[in-house]
């Protein structure tokens, strides 16, 4: 079996000297070759490995090749394999009665080697040729539905605020003291609007695979510190607490934008669906090999089938905050995309009416969390795999 095989041919023939030849023929040129004495063991031997083409025999007894192309065409994971039925026979109903069971070409017994290569290396190519237009047409589907996502939020979530924004500056130019009754509003109204746009760029960028990934050594403790430093404000709002000490770095290995997008978020959420009064708790932990940071919230809670919903890919399920507050719905599979694009996990545990905790870990190099003098590795940039 040659190593530059370029595809998978079953070939089902009861003769065994047929078997022998079209075997020879088709191995010498490259192919990887699976053999069936029968119908029914070619259908079990597919079970275990799907072919690029099927050779197959119409005279066999028990099944015959007419038979055994008919349910390979009725089922899901086999209707799209290329079957090439090997006939003595010429006659045209024979040969109508073929291509009707799914069949896409015959050949002739005895065969003739160099018009076999050539009909099967056809039917291959065709194979790929349509396997690709079908893979194209998925990411063009997929991208439109994105494009379609992206301009319903922005059409719905987005105008409103910057709708409002546009009024209060109207109100702000005949008067002057309407500023200093809503400036904290106003602040606020424009950081959701920001967080929304950050997130929607971000969420369009992953679904066209046009993100690259930067890994490096940095500290979770300093950017956890500066996520609480960008949300002070609206916590405070809401009487939120933050339940977090800062102790010495705590070093992991990950793109730090992203890991930064994915604490922004974690927080901001915390905070959209926390009560006024309520607790936000962050904590880090160092295990063996990994660092795991965990936001704990006393917010409104989520059932599993909410969960689900959110991480759903292609799916904007966006839920009002307790204040009003508007999000894109999209802010958790950003986070789930990132963590995972930095070889951590993003696990999410919720009780309704209770609260949540989000926990992701990354990987970290040292065994030692307190060693914080080492050498800072090299940056390398590499591409996402989507």
């Amino acid at each position: 079996m040659k190593k530059n095989s370029t595809a998978n041919i079953l070939i089902v023939d009861d003769n065994i000297k047929n078997l022998q030849v079209l075997g020879n023929a088709l191995y010498s040129s490259g192919y990887l070759i699976s053999v069936a004495k029968s119908g029914k063991q070619a259908l079990q031997l597919i079970e275990k490995n799907l072919p690029d083409l099927i050779l197959l025999d119409i005279m066999m007894p028990e099944m015959d090749g007419y038979e055994t192309c008919k349910q390979l065409k009725a089922s899901p994971s086999t209707a799209q394999i290329p079957v090439i039925f090997l006939t003595a026979k010429s006659e045209t109903e024979d040969l109508i009665r073929g291509f009707q069971s799914g069949g896409v070409d015959y050949i002739t017994k005895p065969f003739n080697r160099e018009e076999l290569l050539v009909r099967v290396k056809t039917h291959i190519e065709l194979k790929k040729s349509r396997e690709t237009i079908l893979e194209q047409s998925k990411q063009l589907q997929k991208l439109n539905a994105a494009k379609d996502k992206l301009f319903a939020v922005i059409s719905h979530d987005l105008r409103d605020p910057i709708g409002t924004l546009e009024a209060s500056l109207k109100i702000l130019k005949d008067d002057p003291e309407f500023l200093k009754q809503h400036l904290d509003e106003l602040i606020n109204m424009t950081s959701d609007t920001k967080t929304m746009m950050e997130d929607l760029l971000n969420w369009s960028k992953n679904q066209q695979a046009a993100i690259s990934i930067t890994p490096k050594r940095i500290d979770l403790h300093k950017l956890i510190k500066q996520a609480i430093k960008l949300f002070k404000g609206k916590a405070d709002a809401k009487n939120i607490t933050f339940e977090w000490k800062s102790s010495t770095a705590l070093w992991a290995t990950a793109d730090r934008e992203m890991i930064f997008t994915v604490l922004r978020n974690l927080i901001s959420n915390s905070i959209k669906f926390t009560h006024p009064e309520g607790t936000i708790a962050i904590s880090t932990r160092h295990t063996e090999n990994n660092i795991e940071v965990s936001v704990t919230d006393t917010g409104i809670g989520m059932s599993k089938s909410t969960i689900a919903k959110i991480l759903t890919p292609q799916a904007f399920h966006s839920t009002f905050g307790t204040k009003g507050e508007k999000g894109t719905g999209i802010g958790l599979q950003i986070c789930r995309d990132f963590i995972n694009y930095n070889n951590g996990k993003l696990k999410i545990q919720s009780i309704p009416n209770q609260g949540s905790q989000f926990s992701f870990t990354l990987p970290c190099n040292e065994k030692n969390p307190e060693l914080t003098t080492k050498k800072q590795p090299t940056n390398s940039k590499k591409k996402i795999p989507l």
